[in-house]
């Protein structure tokens, strides 16, 4: 099983070489398979990305062995399967985006934490080290592995019941069993005893270098149905990684559960803009703000959960606080995105399609907004046409320069009077 598994772990590596394309790595949970990714591969390989699905150390190719060997998954711990990763990912010609499910959201921010992927996306990702928030429900689908200490050294497999609640309940009873004799596989005991102390552990496998200024953009996403990783574990996972200078953005998809990873038919709706478009009881946005006065111009959805450019707001008698005013020059014309777009989404799109770029760093020194905002919305486009790209550069340091409450920095015009 084991060569098996390395065997084609080793072709995708080098089909992904001999492609040339950005690969996306895939990373499962607990009680899965990588077979569990095939629908999200397929849509990201139509969508000219070259998928690679490897699973964790020794797992078994089909579920069928899984079930009947067992014991294959004991004594997987986070820093193992990290590591293993880590070794897929260093084989390959190209910087992966890596996007990860569970526990293994909570590997793709490790990883992403070492600096190994270009950009990130974590699923309804396990808590790390710093992440304090543990609801019922947590706990509660935990409970089949954490109930018994002896688990720790055990492959612990899960009846329906402890699916359908931990996985499963945002889909229909039929297809919850579908979804069971299709995906559900036995699991290493280790990572939930890790996860589950790692505060407690100052030398814990599972924890995530959150700062790393080569981390890369990170989207995460939480289903607000999801009874295993509820959204207090999601937005306890962004509060400590929205402090990376790289963007992170947290989304909350409607009526979703853990499911949604695994291709359950009413939970899968996947197109490369699909996390970008959702509304959420914690995201919610006016349609017609634009904010953006450009024609043919999108505008996309900003940290207020609105759509189009606030301006810089800092709270009356706040300390100064300083924004980068970023343009990008792109070899396409269009990302074809849809309006409400988040951020993160953005980002992982236009990657490969960056020229070059001029950045603006400001201090804002008051609460009172700037006037002008019509450059900050202005998206360049150009075949390698780095000239345009250096007259926006130079309009936005004059919009700057002309509102009296910025300072540029650093060595650059400054204007401080008040």
């Amino acid at each position: 099983m084991l060569t098996s598994n390395v065997r084609n772990t080793a072709d995708q590596i080098d089909r992904a070489n001999a492609t040339g394309l950005t690969p996306v790595v895939f990373v499962h949970g607990l009680w899965l398979l990588p077979s569990s990714w095939d629908r999200w591969a397929a849509v990201f390989e139509d969508a000219g990305y070259t998928a690679l699905t490897p699973g964790w150390p020794d797992d078994p190719e089909t579920v069928e062995e899984a079930n009947a060997h067992p014991e294959v998954f004991a004594h997987k711990s986070v820093g193992q399967v990290a590591n293993h990763y880590a070794d897929v990912i260093g084989q390959l010609k190209k910087k992966p985006a890596v996007i990860g499910h569970s526990i293994g959201g909570l590997l793709v921010q490790m990883v992403a934490g070492r600096g190994l992927s270009a950009a990130t996306v974590a699923i309804d990702p396990g808590p790390f080290r710093g992440v304090l928030p543990l609801p019922y429900s947590a706990l509660k689908s935990s409970a089949p592995v954490l109930g018994n200490p002896a688990n720790r050294n055990r492959a612990v497999p899960l009846t329906f019941d402890q699916f359908r609640y931990g996985f499963a309940n945002a889909v229909s009873e039929d297809e919850a069993k579908e979804l069971y004799e299709t995906f559900a596989v036995p699991a290493s005991g280790v990572p939930l005893f890790q996860a589950a102390a790692a505060n407690l552990n100052p030398w814990t496998e599972v924890k995530v270098d959150t700062l790393n200024p080569d981390r890369g953009p990170l989207l995460i996403i939480s289903g607000e149905k999801d009874n295993q990783v509820p959204w207090a574990i999601a937005n306890g996972d962004y509060k400590r990684q929205k402090r990376n200078q790289s963007v992170t953005e947290i989304v909350e998809m409607p009526n979703r559960g853990q499911s949604t990873a695994a291709g359950a038919r009413s939970q899968t709706r996947l197109s490369p803009s699909s996390s970008g478009t959702q509304s959420s009881p914690k995201h919610r946005r006016r349609p017609d703000q634009t904010g953006c006065r450009l024609q043919n111009a999108v505008a996309g959805t900003n940290d207020a959960g609105l759509t189009g450019y606030l301006g810089p707001c800092p709270p009356p008698g706040d300390r100064t606080h300083r924004y980068q005013l970023t343009v990008f020059a792109l070899d396409v014309r269009s990302l074809n995105l849809p309006p409400g777009v988040r951020a993160a989404v953005v980002g992982f799109t236009m990657r490969t399609h960056i020229l070059d770029f001029a950045r603006l760093s400001c201090l804002r020194r008051s609460s009172i907004p700037c006037a002008s905002t019509d450059y900050m919305c202005a998206t360049l486009y150009g075949s390698r046409d780095l000239g345009r790209l250096a007259s926006t550069r130079n309009k936005l340091l004059a919009t700057a320069s002309s509102c009296r409450r910025w300072t540029l920095a650093p060595r650059r015009l400054r204007r401080s009077a008040m």
